[in-house]
């Protein structure tokens, strides 16, 4: 598996390069190249973390040979154009006249300290060897010397008292200015006038006054106008809603020089930090051993950060009990420090504790302990927030546990709270936060604004992407949803969650080929199980589209096997019945029975269907325990044409053609099929009325070469066998 090798690898110097630490971001990148040498991801990532323009000008070439058309390279290798081209040059030499003598001196050897000369010095501005200061001072003395010689006594000195030079073009000057002002004076006069001349004015000793003079009465004109206002207007009635603002003062992002992710509390132990990384990794297990130690060299001075983060770790490994005791050792601790403000951190960690062992709860169904779990977690996170609103976690945490328990503007008003602070205004995890609050809420434009503003500041936001892509997904922009994945795509390559998202989007465009292209490729690795089975849905749902209904019901297996829910075997019941499968279908519809997410509506017709067509397929006759399970279902959905043909069929299976006719007629009159008038004549036939049956079956053969209809050949072996 290189591929998955490669993913993992690259991840984790994705995650090492914002995390600032640039020589490990390079290792890892660089054996994921090794891997998958035509990564375009990994070469971009490996460009913004590259020792010298060098290096990074090598890696965006390479991403130009793998695709030349990579936007973020070309925009990268103009950047790099216009720095090289912005930088100061060395000046040219002036040109001098040579002096009058008679011969020059032949030139000096050029000033200069050797490359080895420079390297033996200490670090610093190079100093000049001792013979370099002698040949300077032999090249000057002779300049020197001609510039102190004294003037020659035939200099005669001049005081020029008119035709100056420029003097002419000075009076022109001022002779367009002076007209210049005298015309816009005549022009501001002539104005005036006009105003005064054509509105009445009186100028008196009192200022200026209007005169008042009648004006004619407006006669009464028809003006017929369409529409309910008085007079048409070019306005739209419904204005287009405006795109989302960037704030003037926001920092733009740069991938290809990133900076690391601020920590706080500040970390400044080394370990420490490289512990956090593999934790923002998930790779809890690793980190651990680091935490302890950490945690351990507090004891001459109490530190919180290690406890809290090694209580993250214990959870992620699911020992939550064992993360609760690190909180509650480190809150004993908080005593040894009464000045120091970290009382904030330790309830920031209880607060993530309790919400994720509420999540586990909900999980189970234990709603009470869940909820008692969000009121413990809201407290602590509130507290955190109080008392340190610089912490980002704090504001974060206590949206999360309002969320939870159904508090949407709760939610919604900590997270604002937390962008309120100045130092937290740009903080991209309160922002896709609150993008994806707003999503839940059914606000998909403003989600996919807030998407949009956080992916600007950082376009690394995993959860930005997923966002964007949703809410054009919920507004049916299927083509704006495939747009915006291909830069998850970029800078998440492989992400199966993606995929999926690809998938749905082709699918919702009908390019079923593509779509289930990307669902392949969302199972290509199992790393997510709710984005593995919402993939077999959409691709047995496209099958099913495409009528391919054995893949279809394969992965309408699988899904089930994943923990799917009843909607999904409803579905895999009806694939089944159109796939001639009758026994799974039938095995679907008893599993179904009771269910409290499916009507048993919508499982009767398919139910007294699947029953109906097995024993057609088996020509064992129909009995009176299947007579009466068929009359139960069908009663709950009778007034359905679908019903009545079933109803018609199985009187028919029985050899009751009197109840099979009229229930026949009763389908045929609410809406004519092949599959009816086919029935019909079955029906005709058992009754011996020959001819009535015949022009039954011609009915169907004749509408069966515009209507696919399988049961052509039966047709016409029919009215072979009745002479016709």
């Amino acid at each position: 598996m290189a591929s998955d090798q490669a993913r993992e690898l690259r991840h984790q110097g994705i995650n090492a390069a914002k995390a600032g630490q640039k020589d490990l971001a390079r290792q890892l990148l660089q054996q994921s190249i090794r891997i998958e040498p035509r990564n375009e991801a990994a070469w971009l990532w490996l460009a913004s973390v590259a020792r010298d323009p060098r290096e990074r000008l090598f890696c965006l070439q390479k991403i130009l040979e793998i695709n030349p058309e990579n936007e973020q390279a070309i925009k990268a290798l103009r950047m790099m154009e216009a720095q090289s081209a912005e930088a100061p040059q060395a000046p040219a030499p002036a040109q001098t006249a040579a002096p009058k003598t008679e011969s020059a001196p032949p030139p000096k050897a050029a000033i200069s300290t050797s490359t080895q000369e420079m390297l033996s010095q200490a670090p610093g501005v190079p100093i000049p060897s001792r013979d370099a200061v002698v040949r300077a001072f032999e090249q000057a003395e002779p300049v020197v010397q001609e510039y102190q010689l004294p003037l020659p006594d035939d200099v005669r000195w001049s005081k020029k008292s008119k035709g100056r030079a420029g003097e002419r073009d000075i009076w022109l000057l001022r002779g367009y200015v002076t007209g210049g002002i005298v015309a816009a004076l005549l022009v501001s006069c002539g104005i005036l006038y006009f105003v005064v001349t054509s509105n009445n004015i009186v100028i008196g000793p009192n200022g200026i006054a209007f005169n008042p003079t009648r004006t004619p009465i407006p006669t009464m004109t028809l003006t017929p106008t369409p529409g309910v206002t008085p007079t048409p207007s070019p306005t739209p009635r419904i204005a287009p809603r405006p795109s989302a603002t960037i704030p003037p003062l926001a920092p733009t992002a740069d991938v290809y020089s990133p900076e690391a992710t601020d920590i706080y509390p500040a970390i400044f132990e080394a370990p420490l930090k490289g512990a956090i990384n593999l934790l923002e990794s998930g790779n809890a297990q690793a980190a651990l051993p680091t935490l302890a130690a950490e945690r351990a060299n507090t004891s001459a001075r109490f530190n919180p950060n290690p406890y809290y983060y090694e209580a993250l770790a214990q959870a992620q490994m699911g020992n939550h009990e064992g993360a609760l005791q690190t909180l509650e050792d480190a809150e004993g601790r908080l005593e040894e420090a009464p000045n120091d403000n970290f009382k904030p951190l330790v309830d920031a960690g209880f607060a993530s504790i309790y919400l994720m062992q509420a999540e586990t709860a909900f999980a189970d169904d234990d709603v009470t302990t869940a909820q008692e779990l969000l009121v413990q977690a809201e407290e602590r996170a509130a507290s955190a927030a109080e008392g340190d609103p610089q912490l980002a976690a704090g504001h974060l945490l206590q949206a999360r546990a309002l969320r939870l328990s159904g508090n949407h503007e709760g939610a919604l008003e900590a997270l604002d709270a937390g962008l309120a602070v100045p130092n937290l205004q740009y903080d991209t995890n309160l922002l896709a936060e609150k993008a994806s609050l707003l999503f839940q809420g059914g606000d998909y434009q403003a989600a996919a604004d807030e998407a949009t503003y956080t992916l600007y500041l950082d376009p690394t936001v995993e959860l930005a992407y997923r966002v964007q892509a949703e809410a054009a997904l919920r507004q049916n922009r299927p083509g704006l949803a495939v747009l915006l994945l291909q830069g998850y795509l970029l800078y998440y390559p492989g992400s199966t969650y993606a995929y999926r998202l690809q998938g749905d989007a082709r699918a919702a465009e009908g390019n079923y080929d593509l779509a289930i292209d990307a669902y392949t490729r969302a199972l290509s690795a199992d790393q997510d199980e709710a984005t593995t089975l919402a993939a077999y849905i959409g691709r047995a749902n496209v099958y099913t589209q495409q009528q391919r209904y054995d893949l279809a019901l394969d992965d309408f297996a699988e899904a089930l096997e994943r923990g799917a829910d009843d909607q999904v075997r409803l579905q895999r019941m009806e694939t089944a019945y159109h796939a001639g499968e009758y026994e799974i279908a039938l095995r679907d519809a008893e599993a179904l029975e009771g269910s409290e997410d499916v009507a048993r509506e919508q499982i009767a017709v398919i139910h007294a269907g699947a029953l109906i067509e097995q024993a057609e397929a088996d020509d064992d006759g129909f009995t009176d325990a299947n007579m009466d399970l068929v009359e139960r279902e069908l009663a709950l959905d009778s007034d359905t044409a679908q019903a009545s043909e079933y109803l018609a069929r199985a009187h028919l299976l029985r050899g009751e053609t009197n109840q099979a006719l009229d229930a026949i007629d009763d389908a045929l009159e609410q809406e004519q099929t092949v599959m009816r008038h086919y029935v019909r004549g079955l029906i005709l036939e058992q009754r011996d009325e020959r001819n009535n049956a015949i022009r039954e079956y011609e009915w169907a053969l004749a509408w069966s070469t515009l209507y696919p209809f399988p049961l052509r050949a039966d047709v016409e072996a029919r009215l072979e066998d009745l002479g016709r």
